[in-house]
């Protein structure tokens, strides 16, 4: 995935031990596991050597980390060797100010580090939230960057309508904010309104919105976290994201990170 490579040793090596995410927090999903024994029969005392490797990915941002293990044994003396070997992705550097970059990519970008949504460019923050609507069954349509009035996606399914603003800001959203958005709805035509945010909305916001959904202007607020688990519902089981992972690529950078030796005479 373009938004991770490969590495000739695992950069944090801790990560190798982890079953979860160390980006996204999320259980990984292993998709390749293969044993090499080299013992004819479990009965043999010639000298043999056990490797088994496995690869795991995230579900979600596509983070990947790779192992093996093996066991080697001689007879003479009779001593066992173990070593782990291991590689993880790293995240390539990003440019989330360009507006050219693909949405799908920034969509688990955003996934994988969450805490950069602030330097987002605008333009790509709209039409990253565009995407996450068409996810779950809108269309999605984003407006012109000048002249939105007020609403900056319109999405629609079957008969309804709606005006989205997104503000990628790092302070609260005020609630004159929040009733701006309402009168956006009048000029756009819209019957629902819904306000998406990178930070939260004031305290007070809860009563506007009742306030207004009382007077026929229903609006939805989705401040950061939710907007979050939104971006994440998004991208569970992306098939192309196991698709896309060189296995044996991710198998063939691991570097040994621990080795250890026991003697098997007591």
């Amino acid at each position: 995935m373009a938004i991770w490579r490969y590495l000739t040793s695992a950069r944090e090596p801790e990560y190798v031990w982890n079953d979860d995410c160390p980006f996204c927090k999320s259980a990984l999903n292993r998709i390749h596991h293969e044993v090499l024994d080299t013992r004819k029969t479990r009965l043999s005392l010639s000298n043999h050597t056990t490797k088994v490797a496995r690869l795991w990915i995230c579900r979600l941002c596509g983070w990947w980390k790779a192992t093996e293990h093996q066991e080697s044994e001689t007879t003479r003396p009779w001593i066992t060797n173990h070593s782990t070997r291991g590689a993880c992705a790293s995240l390539c550097d990003f440019a989330l100010t360009d507006v050219e970059q693909p949405v799908q990519e920034v969509q688990r970008f955003l996934t994988a580090n969450y805490e950069l949504r602030h330097i987002v460019h605008p333009r790509m923050f709209e039409e990253t939230v565009a995407s996450v609507f068409r996810s779950l069954g809108y269309e999605a349509t984003v407006t012109a960057y000048s002249g939105d009035d007020g609403v900056d996606v319109i999405l629609q399914k079957g008969k309804e309508r709606i005006g989205v603003q997104v503000k990628r800001h790092r302070n609260s959203i005020s609630v004159e904010q929040i009733r701006s958005l309402a009168g956006a709805m009048i000029v756009n035509d819209v019957t629902k309104g819904i306000f998406v945010t990178t930070s939260k909305f004031e305290r007070g916001s809860a009563r506007t919105i009742d306030r207004l959904r009382v007077r026929g202007y229903p609006i939805e607020l989705i401040d950061a976290p939710r907007f979050f688990d939104m971006l994440k519902l998004t991208q569970i089981d992306a098939p192309e994201s196991f698709e896309q992972v060189d296995i044996q690529r991710c198998l063939s950078s691991m570097k040994t990170i621990d080795e250890h030796q026991r003697n098997l005479l007591f």
